[in-house]
């Protein structure tokens, strides 16, 4: 179940065809992390790289985190993107 607070942040995002997310408004934090917890997403703690998934179509203005990942998780979805 959505409580107040995640249906909140959920209504400044804007989901687009092809899966990316854009955040509609400023922000303090790093809305990839902060949404990534709220989906579930468990990303690397710290300042470890993420690497942007081939399948996204906006780049950097995807806040999508089930479109960004490790460096291991980028190298294998390349190989899926090229087998495919």
């Amino acid at each position: 179940m959505v409580d107040a607070v995640e249906l909140a942040i959920m209504t400044d995002v804007d989901m687009h065809e092809g899966g990316c997310w854009t955040w509609n408004k400023p922000s303090e934090c790093n809305v990839i992390q902060m949404l990534a917890a709220l989906i579930g997403r468990e990303l690397p703690e710290g300042r470890k790289k993420l690497y942007r998934m081939p399948e996204c179509t906006m780049a950097k203005v995807c806040v999508n985190p089930q479109h960004v990942g490790t460096l291991e998780e980028f190298e294998e979805a390349v190989r899926r993107w090229k087998a495919w």
